[in-house]
């Protein structure tokens, strides 16, 4: 028997306002005895009311965890993204209108518990089930495409296109970050990855009530057209793969270029940088990264396998007030000129601080090579004039520019993604995504800190990093808490003015700044010995450190600000909270320090899809392209 703890219901939504708040009712009602129900809605972007409703819904249960997509991207997209999300030990997608009815969950459920199957499709043509056929056409097309499907895929289903699949958790999360289908292509490609992974399959007959056009039908003839394509196409990916193995086993040497580098100069995309280098290293790749020389002695060393190359004069990165140099970006642009006589199978740019962009690009063009880009965040006209002032106009159209350059794109997270895909919609296809990670085994290996602390923080001291906020919320707490304690692990161009505003509040017993330390496992050691970890950032391209601090056991609680793609990986009630201000942020520490929101959710178990190898597979991914 296959114990199920945690059944994942991900509904793909898009202008369902009619129906969305029945069939979330209906689920709820659903009886799985000590199964419980984790329901992800993943709105597509839709324009009739359909999100106003789900807010007001989800504040009622707690129990429903909601993606609004920034764009519409199709059925297939919302799907990935509510499997990537998922937690449950099994995972069925459910269409947010009422054609199929949730009490079926019991017996598509009922073959993976008995450990017979892995994967359970529901048909809707077998079984004496009710089920409501709108027009014979529509029994005819799913016929053929289900016929067209097991011709490729070998199996002997009856409904491929349903909408009722079953999933083991763990299977799925693991076939999810490679899926490609936008739209109702999703039903063809996860049939034929699900045939080639040689797991088992079983199917259930369904109950299934039809509905027309008239009733909000959106599927079409176009997509059954385009449908017969990619059943082709995904069953015959096989060689495609053996493409993709070759264009592989071509690369031999990787360059990387970025200003700043790990640990000379710490922050996520540095981290993130040195965790891929590393580990492409350690699988044999030859990796070269260029930057500044932060180091004293010979130009070019060796450390942790990887070769560093200082190829331009270290400048200070950061000044007044915490801007970066544009004068460091311009020289370290030039420099990257220097690329022209160094070897390589593959360049990947760094996209901060753009200017290298524009040379690279040029060194690629002289040498017919491709151009790779990682970019981690997309800042708006707005945030540029706030940033620079008069120049901010200027940065503006040279980030906007510097983004057509690359051949290939990597994004780090889907906000990026989707922040890129509409400033520039043709672009949408070049774009690859590859998360960061964390090492769970090392965060694992951790011991908490001999010293305890209620609030941490982690993380460099700008400002826009918002540290100040923090420290207006301990200063609120500690008329109530007049012991609290909050460590702040970080330096940067703010601390002189944070140590002033701690004297202004008269907090300096609450608060202790201490630095950088000097290794991850420090660091690792203080979050677990903590009980709170705040990232009151306005601007974040990704947020690694709040995969870290759940790893470490911690609830977090992230600014909900619309630069800050930090907020996206938080799953409110579930590993954390987002909070407006610093009233309602001193009220979140409050409830955790009482243990009323506290209420020890699995937080490791939400960043178990984050894992720096998948990152390199899907760095690797977009290399072979």
């Amino acid at each position: 028997m296959t114990k199920v703890d945690t059944l994942s219901i991900i509904i793909p939504c898009f202008n369902e306002v009619n129906t969305i708040e029945t069939i979330i009712d209906e689920i709820m009602a659903v009886d799985l005895g000590k199964t419980k129900k984790e329901i992800i809605v993943i709105d597509d972007f839709s324009s009739d009311g359909t999100r106003t409703l789900l807010k007001k819904i989800s504040k009622k249960n707690k129990h429903i965890h909601l993606i609004f997509q920034d764009f519409n991207q199709g059925k297939g997209a919302a799907i990935k993204r509510g499997m990537l999300g998922s937690t449950g030990d099994v995972l069925v997608i459910q269409d947010a209108d009422l054609e199929y009815d949730p009490n079926d969950y019991k017996r598509l459920i009922r073959p993976i518990e008995l450990g017979r199957a892995d994967v359970v499709f529901g048909s809707r043509f077998m079984g004496s089930e009710a089920r409501r056929i709108i027009y014979s056409r529509n029994l005819i097309a799913n016929r053929f495409l289900t016929l067209l499907s097991n011709l490729f895929s070998r199996l002997k289903l009856t409904d491929m296109e349903t909408c009722y699949k079953m999933f083991k958790g763990d299977l799925i999360r693991t076939i999810a970050p490679d899926l490609r289908a936008k739209r109702f292509g999703f039903e063809p490609e996860i049939t034929a990855r699900i045939a080639k992974s040689k797991v088992s399959i079983c199917e259930v007959g369904i109950s299934y009530y039809g509905r027309t056009k008239k009733e909000g039908k959106k599927i079409g003839i176009r997509d059954g057209i385009r449908a017969v394509w990619e059943i082709i196409y995904y069953n015959l990916a096989s060689k495609r793969s053996l493409s993709k193995t070759s264009k592989l086993a071509a690369i031999n040497r990787i360059a990387i270029v970025s200003d700043t580098i790990y640990p000379y100069f710490k922050g996520g995309k540095e981290k993130r940088i040195y965790e891929v280098s590393t580990r492409l290293a350690a699988t044999g790749y030859d990796v070269h990264i260029y930057t500044m020389k932060w180091w004293d002695g010979p130009k070019n060393i060796v450390k942790d396998g990887v070769n560093l190359h200082g190829i331009g004069k270290l400048h200070k990165v950061y000044i007044n007030e915490g801007r970066r140099s544009i004068m460091a970006g311009v020289l370290f642009g030039f420099a990257c000129l220097k690329l022209i006589s160094e070897p390589f199978d593959i360049i990947d740019v760094d996209h901060m601080p753009y200017l290298p962009l524009f040379s690279v690009w040029l060194v690629c063009k002289l040498r017919r090579k491709k151009m790779y880009a990682t970019w981690h965040e997309v800042w708006s006209k707005q945030y540029w004039n706030e940033y620079l002032g008069f120049f901010g106009i200027i940065a503006y159209f040279i980030e906007r520019a510097s983004a057509l350059l690359p051949d290939r794109i990597i994004v780090s997270s889907e906000f990026t993604r989707n922040k890129l895909a509409i400033r520039h919609p043709n672009r949408h296809g070049q774009l690859m995504m590859a998360h960061s990670g964390v090492d769970l085994s090392e965060i694992g290996a951790s011991k908490p800190a001999e010293q305890t602390c209620d609030v941490i923080y982690v993380g460099r001291l700008m400002k826009h990093k918002n540290v100040s906020t923090l420290l207006k919320a301990i200063k609120e707490l500690s008329k109530t808490y007049e012991n609290i304690n909050c460590i702040v692990i970080g330096d940067g161009p703010e601390k002189d003015n944070l140590k002033r505003q701690v004297a202004r509040l008269k907090i300096e017993q609450n608060v202790t700044f201490t630095g950088f330390l000097p290794n991850h496992r420090q660091v690792y050691a203080k979050m677990k010995s903590s009980k709170v970890f705040v990232l009151p950032s306005e601007r974040e391209g990704f947020g690694l450190v709040v995969l870290e601090a759940n790893a470490c056991g911690l609830p977090v609680l992230a600014f909900d600000h619309p630069d800050n793609a930090a907020k996206n990986l938080i799953q409110e009630g579930i590993n954390g909270f987002l909070f407006k201000g610093y009233e309602d942020l001193a009220v979140y520490i409050s409830n955790i320090l009482q243990g009323i929101s506290n209420k020890k959710p699995q937080y490791i178990e939400t960043v178990k899809q984050y894992d720096w190898q998948r990152t390199v597979d899907n760095v690797l991914d977009a290399y072979a392209q």
